[in-house]
């Protein structure tokens, strides 16, 4: 990861594929056809959580 971390700093952005992330909805109320009844979570890559976690903690 930290080959990776180095490279993107030096490039100036991230390679493809790290920011990719997986939008999902999960279901709040037990009624499934209403759209409101439902959230959304990012699942993001576990590569970019690290490199965004360690800029904060610098920061």
């Amino acid at each position: 990861h930290l080959k990776m971390i180095q490279h993107s700093v030096s490039i100036g952005y991230f390679l493809e594929g790290i920011t990719m992330d997986i939008i999902a909805l999960l279901n709040k109320r037990c009624t499934k056809r209403i759209l409101t009844n439902y959230r959304s979570i990012t699942l993001l890559n576990m590569k970019y959580k690290i490199y965004a976690k360690s800029l904060y903690l610098r920061l």
